[in-house]
């Protein structure tokens, strides 16, 4: 729960975020601020991972580059297009979009596999998609723009969750926070 809160309040920290920066960076600087705030943010996990991770200080070879490259790009361009769309939407449509990404990770899966979700796994995407949608009461979208980015975050954000499962597989999964982070 207290894991769900504070999942919950990054869309309100993230959304103050570009405001702020907006506000210091003048109109029309939406990007710079996005590009700023996302550096920080990984730029800050980079150097503090070695700190508090053995297995990030172990020397990285090219499979860790690769794999953490691929999975750092999906979440750079998933985080690039959720804070996109934020900046025209709340942060609760912003959240009940992006967790989107549950719903998206059950049918993809099913579809790389060939196969229907079984049903217990659909019952509880379903059941987590209905329990984001009413996050702030019922859900009341209108689809623009910044609609369709959050939705593209969430497919992306699912992509990198099936993509950590088949890079971790071949490839030792310690070091790829770093790498991918390096990426992000």
């Amino acid at each position: 729960l207290l894991i769900t809160v504070i999942w919950g309040w990054t869309f309100v920290w993230m959304k103050q975020g570009l405001e702020a920066g907006a506000e210091v960076l003048g109109p029309g600087r939406d990007g710079v601020a996005i590009g700023l705030f996302m550096t920080l943010r990984f730029g800050l996990a980079a150097a503090l991972l070695p700190l508090v991770s053995r297995a990030s200080r172990r020397d990285l070879g090219r499979p860790a580059w690769r794999g953490g490259s691929v999975l750092g790009g999906l979440l750079l361009v998933g985080f690039l297009l959720q804070m996109l769309g934020l900046r025209s939407v709340t942060p609760p449509v912003s959240a009940f979009l992006t967790s989107l990404y549950v719903l998206f990770t059950a049918l993809l899966t099913a579809l790389v596999h060939g196969r229907a979700p079984g049903r217990w796994v659909l019952a509880g995407a379903l059941l987590a998609t209905a329990g984001a949608a009413y996050i702030s009461g019922p859900p009341q979208l209108t689809f623009g723009l910044a609609e369709w980015l959050t939705v593209g975050c969430a497919l992306l954000f699912a992509l990198h969750i099936l993509a950590t499962d088949r890079v971790t597989r071949a490839v030792a999964p310690m070091p790829l926070p770093r790498t991918s982070v390096v990426v992000e």
